[in-house]
């Protein structure tokens, strides 16, 4: 049974009982009410008119029998009467109020379910991430356990051999500092912002680009930084633009190129970030801002699939728009639109 066919059927209960209460009180009310009955004589005047005289008497001690039992015949009567027009009114009234149960009921539940749908969403959606966060663990773990296993069991192993592990060994453990980090970071920014300061898109752009033109040299990085101020958590900010830069050459072809734009337009700063890169498939776009998402699912590249699910958080959390698309020629072009701060 459904919770609105429970509720329909409570509503229902209560309305039978609290009618049949009420029917049955009317009814010893007129029950006991006591016997009233007229009587009436009728006699000529000296004028030759006929007057008739009524008198009303409450049990009259005169009455004779014949009279007693037509009294108390009407008076049943009369009860019957009254008991089946009640209960037919009553059943009546039940079932109307049956069905303004069942459309009360539908409304104050249609909130309670869209609620309880978001919440499952929300619960699978943890779950997921919660799932996907252990495997990414796991797998630098197993790595490790594997290189001090072969450390301990080679009888023959030597310095150089020892480095080279321990060297591996430095490899995964950067590798799950950075999911750890990452990972802070999510949970971080979709908590929300403890403070605001005022911060310049096109300051922070610069900043990152100076450390990805070092990185990676065979990239080529192409900027247009124009005058850019919002409000919002200045680390929180820059981690939105470094990802969106790290994700546009990590994620690109030989020979290829990044090109970042800020600017200010109406009431609103803005960031842009396209690169070449691979075809992705318009379907695809929207999976990739889910945390542990990558378009190549191959692992031990050191990307776990969670820089644009932190710039989505990111930017939700300063209640800035994301634009995210598929560039036919390949790549993406990704844009952040915040709020200019008022003066």
């Amino acid at each position: 049974m459904t919770v609105r066919l429970r509720l329909t059927v409570l509503y229902g209960l209560l309305f039978l009982v609290s009618g049949a209460g009420l029917l049955a009180i009317t009814y010893l009310l007129v029950a006991h009410g006591g016997t009233s009955v007229v009587m009436s004589t009728q006699s000529r005047s000296r004028l030759g008119e006929t007057v008739t005289t009524y008198v009303g008497v409450g049990e009259p001690a005169g009455l004779t029998e014949a009279l007693r039992g037509l009294a108390a015949e009407q008076q049943a009567a009369i009860m019957h009467r009254l008991l089946v027009q009640s209960g037919v009114a009553l059943a009546v009234m039940v079932a109307v109020s049956v069905v303004l149960g069942w459309v009360v009921a539908g409304r104050v539940l249609r909130p309670l379910h869209a609620m309880n749908g978001r919440l499952e969403a929300a619960l699978d959606s943890h779950r997921r991430f919660v799932a996907n966060a252990a495997h990414e663990l796991r797998t630098p773990l197993t790595l490790e356990h594997a290189l001090l296993e072969e450390a301990v069991l080679d009888p023959e192993a030597t310095v150089e051999t020892y480095r080279a592990q321990f060297a591996e060994l430095m490899v995964a453990s950067e590798q799950q500092a950075r999911l750890l980090e990452s990972l802070l970071v999510l949970a971080t920014s979709e908590r929300g912002l403890d403070r605001r300061e005022s911060v310049d898109l096109a300051g922070l752009a610069e900043k990152v680009l100076v450390r990805v033109r070092g990185e990676r040299p065979g990239v080529v990085v192409e900027a247009e930084l124009g005058s850019a101020w919002t409000t919002g958590d200045p680390a929180l900010v820059e981690r939105l633009v470094a990802n969106l830069v790290d994700n546009a050459t990590a994620y690109n072809v030989p020979d290829g190129w990044v090109r970042v734009v800020t600017g200010t337009e109406g009431a609103f700063s803005w960031l842009s970030v396209s690169n070449s890169g691979p075809s992705v498939p318009p379907e695809m776009v929207e999976q990739l801002l889910n945390p542990f998402q990558r378009l190549d699912r191959t692992a031990g590249d050191g990307h776990h699939g969670l820089g644009l699910s932190i710039v989505r958080a990111i930017a939700a959390a300063h209640a800035a728009e994301l634009v995210v698309r598929a560039r036919p020629e390949g790549g993406l072009v990704v844009g952040v639109r915040f709020s200019v701060p008022v003066v």
